[in-house]
């Protein structure tokens, strides 16, 4: 039997597997759990299947990994599917994500008023999230509404005060403001 100081090694050592065991499980559950989301996507891109995973997350997992291929309609098509998926009281990160994609789509295709529209239903879902702001303060400049832009991309700045990209946002409307 060992003296008292070897069996406080012991515990030490037996405590610090343990922490490192709790930490390795841990990191595990995370990238399975979002290696999930990317292999359903990109699985939905490669075979062209529907999302195997019924409801709104699979749909959704789809329409992002095809938004980011840059295949527009395959990314409309699945998120309308997450939308109609989602029960009325479903998590509305889901439901402002959807929107916000499907906004993305409509302004590259240069359909503001679709974009809008769904800009609009995204705020509705996450209305602490700057960047939904930020593009329909956008889209208003582009449309001469600088009023109404400006308290917008200020809605953005004061919840992302951090984020760069308002601040340009504003600079951009404020010049084009005293060019019109």
């Amino acid at each position: 039997m060992g003296s008292p100081g070897q069996r406080g090694n012991d515990n030490s050592s037996v405590r610090l597997f343990m922490e490192w065991l709790f930490v390795a499980a841990f990191v595990v559950v995370i990238v399975a759990y979002v290696g999930s989301f990317l292999l359903i996507g990109t699985w939905c891109i490669l075979t062209d299947a529907r999302a195997p995973i019924e409801g709104s997350h699979g749909y959704q997992a789809a329409a992002v990994a095809h938004f980011k291929a840059g295949n527009d309609n395959k990314t409309v098509e699945y998120c309308e599917k997450s939308l109609r998926s989602q029960p009325s009281g479903h998590i509305k990160f889901d439901r402002g994500k959807s929107h916000y994609l499907l906004a993305e789509v409509y302004l590259k295709a240069g359909n503001d008023e679709q974009a809008m529209h769904n800009l609009k239903r995204a705020a509705v879902y996450q209305p602490r999230e700057g960047y939904i702001y930020n593009r329909i303060s956008r889209i208003m400049v582009k449309h001469g509404e600088y009023e109404n832009a400006e308290k917008l991309i200020k809605v953005a700045l004061a919840l992302q005060p951090e984020e760069k990209e308002h601040l340009d946002v504003l600079a951009w409307l404020l010049r084009r403001r005293g060019a019109a």
